[in-house]
């Protein structure tokens, strides 16, 4: 495996980490951002 496909994969793997994270994360972000207009 080159350097490059390396780098490749792990911008894939982290891609998609990255996602699930979001999507867990974003009611949590959400109800956080909701709080803080309402201050």
């Amino acid at each position: 495996m080159t350097e490059r496909n390396m780098i490749i994969s792990l911008a894939l793997w982290a891609g998609k980490n990255l996602t699930k994270t979001m999507i867990t994360m974003m009611p949590k972000l959400a109800a956080m951002i909701i709080k803080g207009k309402d201050t």
